[in-house]
Order: structure tokens, then C-alpha cells, then sequence
């Protein structure tokens, strides 16, 4: 038997159904990132990203904090290597502050991995 006009979405095979495979975002990255809440310190409002495990072979390269209260401009930093960035402003009572970013890593002697872990948003009102 042939079939015939063009195959969407299912072939029936052997009396099973197949689907073609769904295209992924490729392998897991290299390392794998956090973002802390914002919170209070003293008179600032802080929020962090860290690498929290990397593969064998693998290193964190660039970390990217940042914090933006309700209304306001959203302000960033950055870090290289396994430092963390770390984004502090001042606390303003009864705000609410977001806090987002993101984290690239690399397998060691190669550059930098394509696709960096993006982080957040993490909202506090504080």
C-alpha cells in the first residue's frame, strides 16, 4: 500500500504510531546558575547570582545581576569567572524590587557556550 500527499505531525508504522522527534535546546549548559531573592542589607536592597555546580571540565565565565524597583530603571552588574555578581541599591520601604539575570559558563580551553541560563525574575516587596 502507498500513501500518498504529504505526512503532518504522525506516521503509523507497523501498527504503532510514531512522532517525529521535538527539537530540544541541546545539551544541559555547562554549569547551572542561581538568583537570590532581593533582600534587605542595612540600607540596601541586594540580589546575587552564583554558579552553583559545573560539570568536570567546565567553568563559569559570566554572571550578570539585576535589580529593578516598581517604576524604576533596572540597573545591572556584572562579574567574570566564579565570583558571583551582586547588584545592591537603596532600600526604599514599601517598595517592590525584581530581581533577574543570568549566568554563561564554558567547557575549559574552549570558548564561551553558546546559550547562557537566564534567571528570574524573582520579586520581593519590601
Amino acid at each position: 500500500m502507498r500513501i500518498r500527499g504529504a505526512l503532518v505531525g504522525m506516521v503509523v508504522i507497523a501498527g504503532g504510531i510514531w512522532t517525529p522527534p521535538v527539537a530540544n535546546a541541546g545539551p544541559p549548559p555547562p554549569c547551572q546558575f542561581t538568583i537570590t531573592a532581593p533582600t534587605v542589607e542595612g540600607n540596601a536592597v541586594t540580589a546575587t547570582i552564583l554558579s552553583t555546580v559545573c560539570a568536570a571540565g567546565a567553568a563559569p565565565y559570566l554572571s550578570v545581576a539585576c535589580l529593578q524597583p516598581a517604576g524604576g530603571v533596572i540597573q545591572c552588574t556584572q562579574s567574570r569567572g566564579a565570583d558571583g555578581a551582586r547588584i545592591s541599591l537603596p532600600f526604599q520601604a514599601g517598595m517592590t524590587y525584581t530581581a533577574t539575570g543570568r549566568g554563561c559558563a564554558n567547557w575549559v580551553f574552549l570558548p564561551p557556550s553558546p546559550g547562557c541560563q537566564t534567571l528570574g525574575p524573582e520579586i520581593a516587596s519590601l
